[in-house]
């Protein structure tokens, strides 16, 4: 099956969405995917929405298919988040090296890349939002060079939170510094997670709080594993979650679900 990216006509819209994204359900492990992001909207992790639906290409049918929002002003709205500039590295060069390339080289390291945002209009100097989005840009080109910490760059709290997460499901993919997305918050003026491409495995039954699987695959992730003080706030948060995942009211809610 094809994996598609659709942008509606203006003023046109598919269930709220007018950008969207369609994909074979096993490109994210079928219905895991949504097990983990309701798991995530627990913790009021900002999520895209994502749901099955059939779909057919000039009258020929493609089956069943993922359907998956792209990231903009509505996902934020409709959870109730106060409309804010989120942002992505650029992947471009990554992937252009990778067409002749086994693999992605330096192009993979986030030092290399562009800082991009989703909602163009926001860079535009009379938009209401336009000096946040110069500031957050500051704010993660400060981290990127190692100017500014962790603590005063991101919502560690539901950093940790996503971080656990992902961790625990196997959801290693969306940490990668190519698959993030990130939210700056206008209240907080801090960067929260937005899933994306999760990519659940397995959860891990047998997962140790006291060691991380995932988290070494992001920035933000390898950072705070040079931080001990961090580090075993983050552990407390892993345990919890670990408690939370064994608790029998949240397994018959995710057999619902299955």
């Amino acid at each position: 099956k094809w994996s598609l990216r659709i942008k509606l006509k203006k003023g046109h819209f598919f269930r709220g969405m007018r950008y969207f994204s369609l994909q074979a359900p096993k490109t994210r492990e079928f219905h895991h995917e949504l097990i983990v992001q309701k798991h995530l909207q627990q913790h009021q992790i900002l999520t895209p929405k994502y749901f099955f639906s059939t779909a057919s290409i000039n009258g020929q049918s493609m089956g069943i298919m993922a359907v998956e929002e792209w990231p903009e002003t509505t996902l934020l709205e409709r959870q109730g988040f106060r409309e804010g500039t989120i942002f992505r590295f650029d992947e471009s060069a990554m992937w252009a090296h990778m067409q002749n390339n086994v693999n992605a080289g330096p192009f993979n390291d986030v030092r290399e890349a562009g800082i991009k945002s989703y909602q163009k209009v926001h860079r535009k100097p009379k938009h209401p939002l336009h000096r946040e989005w110069q500031e957050a840009f500051s704010m993660m080109e400060g981290f990127i060079a190692g100017k500014l910490s962790l603590e005063q760059v991101f919502d560690l709290p539901k950093i940790f939170l996503f971080f656990a997460i992902a961790d625990i499901w196997g959801a290693g993919h969306t940490i990668e510094d190519h698959n993030r997305r990130f939210y700056l918050n206008p209240i907080t003026r801090k960067f929260e997670p937005l899933s994306y491409e999760l990519d659940p495995k397995y959860p891990s039954i047998f997962f140790d709080e006291k060691s991380s699987q995932q988290i070494y695959r992001g920035l933000d992730g390898r950072s705070l594993l040079e931080n001990p003080s961090l580090l075993e706030k983050y552990r407390t948060v892993l345990k919890e979650i670990k408690t939370e995942i064994e608790d029998a009211e949240f397994i018959r809610k995710a057999k619902d679900l299955d």
